[in-house]
């Protein structure tokens, strides 16, 4: 329990001890991101509730839904994969000493205070969703602050990332942040984007009230 804590702000000395640690346990990695590829497929679920409702109504709808999560763990492994041979890659141009292994246990780990923020704002949205379906305004504001907690989110992943990818690399946190160059720019796109979508608010609500209202004229019109 205290490594799963130290993970949320010292991810780097848990990384360190287990990738030294003999006889290390494989199966830990496997849980965490079958966890995790558990919690996506919920999220992707939420967000797209009509269709799974579809899924689920059939026989075979829980078949699909296993099928959804093994899509998810398979594109959680690749993500890893392809991002820790990104970071072994640049690593080398700034004095990284990481092999490959390393590197993707550490990201393996990383998954852990991702997934668990994921899940908590995945309750709160679902329970604010229920309370409030028809309150736009409401809603509004809830799907604000769903898109302001995922930039942070990213924000403190990156940081937590770069801290450990400067550890297990042996160099300094500012090689450190050329090492993670490639998230740090594409989170300064989301900076933008979040921005836009904060600064253009008012917009934002009228366009959520003109979709609830023609949804509600096609359902009128269904009867």
């Amino acid at each position: 329990m205290r490594d799963i804590l130290k993970l949320f702000y010292r991810p780097e000395d848990v990384v360190m001890r287990k990738i030294k640690a003999e006889n290390y346990n494989y199966a830990v990695l496997a849980i965490i991101i079958l966890v995790t590829a558990m919690v996506w497929t919920a999220i992707n679920m939420n967000n797209d509730y009509e269709t799974y409702s579809i899924i689920t109504s059939s026989g075979l709808g829980y078949v699909a839904i296993f099928f959804s999560w093994i899509i998810a763990v398979f594109g959680i492994i690749m993500y890893i994969i392809l991002f820790s041979v990104m970071i072994m890659f640049i690593g080398y141009m700034v004095g990284g000493k990481a092999g490959i292994k390393e590197i993707i246990i550490s990201q393996v780990y990383m998954l852990t205070p991702i997934a668990v923020f994921k899940f908590t704002t995945f309750i709160m949205y679902s329970t604010f969703s229920i309370v409030f379906v028809n309150d736009i305004d409401s809603s509004a504001n809830f799907d604000i602050f769903k898109i302001i907690s995922d930039f942070i989110l990213f924000a403190y992943y990156i940081y937590l990332s770069t801290k450990v990818i400067s550890k297990i690399q042996s160099i300094n946190m500012k090689k450190a942040i050329l090492n993670n160059i490639i998230p740090i720019v594409l989170l300064l796109i989301v900076a933008l984007d979040t921005f836009k979508v904060v600064s253009n608010y008012d917009d934002y609500r009228n366009g959520q009230k003109n979709f609830q209202a023609e949804k509600q004229g096609e359902i009128s019109g269904d009867y």
